[in-house]
């Protein structure tokens, strides 16, 4: 079974999370990140070519958000700007189908690096961010057909796309603070389809 290219990856994370400490000029904080990111993986789409080429019904589930995780080094570039890179990874996020006593099961995880600048005028208060990330997706498909056995396969893409995001920071004690908020991702694997939203909670210190 060919692995679809449109499956939006997640995420995720992995994807986008916070940081920890509020960025001081010319100094490093470090942060780790989790959070659910959110995407489309086209599973109506497959089962649609299923049946069409099956030439029968074909039911279907899947899953709409998956873990991720995300790593972060922030160096401050005045009291009000930082530049953010990053690491991401995220869970899988699978799809499964149905046709009589044949099944099918996709899955799709993403993993890349980000780089933005945040900008965070206050100690605490919100932030937004924007920038850009090189990532990629990496798909396993099987398929079962009752007498014959199971078939695999796998797939990758890779390529460049934007993120941009929002959210609130809280400081804990001076050496550490804590963030909550959403991160847009364009292009996971440089598909135009393969976005993603990510929800996150994290740490900076």
């Amino acid at each position: 079974m060919k692995i679809r290219k449109k499956i939006i990856a997640l995420m995720i994370s992995l994807i986008a999370i916070p940081t920890f400490a509020q960025s001081k000029e010319g100094k490093f904080s470090f942060g780790v990140d989790a959070g659910l990111a959110k995407a489309d993986i086209g599973a109506e789409e497959s089962a649609r070519e299923l049946s069409t080429l099956s030439g029968r019904a074909v039911s279907y589930s899947y899953e709409q958000s998956t873990l991720t995780g995300r790593v972060y080094v922030d160096y401050g570039i005045n009291k009000d700007f930082s530049v953010e890179f990053g690491y991401f990874r995220s869970a899988s996020l699978d799809a499964n189908y149905r046709s009589g006593a044949d099944t099918a099961k996709e899955s799709v995880t993403t993993k890349g690096y980000d780089l933005a600048a945040v900008y965070k005028p206050k100690e605490q208060g919100y932030f937004g961010k924007a920038g850009i990330h090189k990532s990629e997706l990496d798909g396993q498909a099987s398929i079962t057909i009752a007498g014959l056995g199971t078939f695999t396969g796998s797939g990758s893409e890779k390529g460049n796309g934007w993120l941009v995001g929002a959210g609130y920071e809280g400081k804990i004690d001076d050496n550490m603070s804590w963030r909550a908020g959403i991160t847009y991702y364009d292009s996971l694997g440089g598909l135009s389809s393969g976005d993603a939203t990510f929800l996150y909670v994290g740490l900076k210190f």
